[in-house]
């Protein structure tokens, strides 16, 4: 597969330019995480290709009010199977755009399959309700109907679960769907939308268009052709994304940042939490809503703990992405690299000792445990998206909750 390659928007079941497609800033580049070397470039979509793909999807919308759920059903599962068999480039693509570790990737190609036929088994679980009223020979009725066009906003890091995930319970439920990935995977939902015409969704059923979101994220979710507008982010975005909806009252989900927190509790099998805690805090360098990035441990397995703890940290291994062993790669980009060694100095400075990691190798963080960090700086509160953890020690279940919450 060559990857060094121009990703075009998918617009009513055809590549297509931006229009005019001469501008000096009509692409966007896009570069492997690993050697920061340009492997790809994408066309910078703008107002213009957002409006014309939502008018293709709101189109499709009209014209599927007589798919039935058999088709939808059909579709669904051809992709499941398109996805499977399409493996070896899905694989390629989340290696190079997002420097994901093979283990990881398969699992995403397992899991977006899975999806898949999840949302094509969901077709046939569309239910009302009827509701009892106080009025003699009349009756309530509840009605589930498919809102129209869904936009879908899905994030770098798991960028096939969750642009399989955006997109397909929408089509289950006769939506259609303008997406724009994060600009570091054109490629990858690019192939999605190969996948879906290859199983045989209509012409506009789904959408993708290319660019940066600060430039036409607004154009996307405040166009009035949306009907629901879904978003896997960071919180500050997320919150931004809210209150553009908000100005129409358009309905969004957000599944946003977290600051997550392990517990080990006195009575823990603590090897099984050592062991536990490095692939929660570590796995895909930390770049996951859901990594451990706070390990509270009771005062009395703090010992225990960290020797086997610092001994499965140090065994994860940082070899080549496509050997399956390797756990950790690389950050996703330098803006993100730099935001990283900004909060570990700050942390430094701060008193915060670091008792594992902290050397850079190329574009790799190695992972990074940190001891008595003050609860008043950043490390502490906000989600690093990194392979950086701390470790701080309770006394009681209650101290131990009061610190979970501890975090914005």
């Amino acid at each position: 597969m060559d990857l060094a390659t121009r990703h075009l928007h998918w617009i009513d079941g055809q590549w297509c330019n931006n229009a005019p497609s001469d501008s000096p800033d009509a692409t966007f580049e896009v570069t492997n995480p690993e050697t920061d070397r340009v492997i790809a470039s994408a066309s910078r979509g703008t107002a213009s290709e957002v409006d014309r793909a939502v008018t293709s999807a709101a189109k499709a919308f009209e014209d599927s009010t007589s798919s039935t759920p058999s088709q939808r059903q059909a579709w669904l599962l051809a992709a499941a199977n398109a996805i499977e068999q399409d493996a070896d480039a899905y694989r390629a693509l989340l290696i190079h755009e997002i420097g994901s570790p093979i283990a990881k990737a398969n699992q995403e190609i397992e899991t977006a399959a899975r999806y898949l036929r999840c949302a094509a088994a969901s077709v046939w679980q569309t239910q009302g309700k009827v509701l009892a009223t106080d009025q003699p020979n009349r009756r309530s009725q509840a009605i589930r109907c498919p809102l129209g066009v869904v936009a879908a906003f899905p994030p770098f890091n798991v960028p096939l679960i969750k642009a399989v995930k955006q997109s397909a319970m929408a089509l289950a439920t006769g939506n259609t769907c303008v997406m724009l990935p994060s600009p570091q995977t054109p490629g990858l939902v690019c192939r999605l939308a190969e996948t879906y015409a290859q199983a045989g969704l209509p012409s506009g059923f789904f959408n993708v268009v290319l660019g940066l979101g600060t430039e036409i994220g607004d154009s996307l979710t405040g166009h009035p052709g949306v009907a629901k507008v879904l978003f896997t982010g960071s919180s500050a975005v997320g919150r931004h994304v809210a209150v553009q909806c908000a100005k129409s009252f358009k309905p969004i989900t957000l599944e946003m940042g977290g600051k997550n927190a392990l517990v080990v509790c006195e009575d823990a099998d603590v090897e099984l939490a050592a062991r536990l805690a490095a692939l929660s805090a570590f796995l895909y360098q930390g770049q996951i809503c859901m990594s451990a990035s706070r390990i509270l441990v009771h005062q009395s397995q703090v010992d225990s703990f960290g020797l086997l703890f610092a001994a499965q940290v140090q065994n994860l291994a940082m070899g080549d992405l496509t050997d399956p062993s390797t756990v950790v790669g690389p950050i996703i980009h330098a803006k993100q690299r730099k935001h990283l060694r900004t909060l570990l100095s700050e942390a430094i400075d701060a008193g915060a000792q670091v008792q594992l990691g902290g050397q850079w190798e190329g574009n790799r963080l190695r992972p990074t445990v940190l001891t008595q960090v003050p609860n008043d700086i950043r490390l502490y509160h906000d989600e690093v998206f990194g392979p950086v953890s701390i470790a701080l020690p309770f006394a009681t279940d209650d101290e131990a909750i009061q610190r979970v919450n501890e975090s914005r």
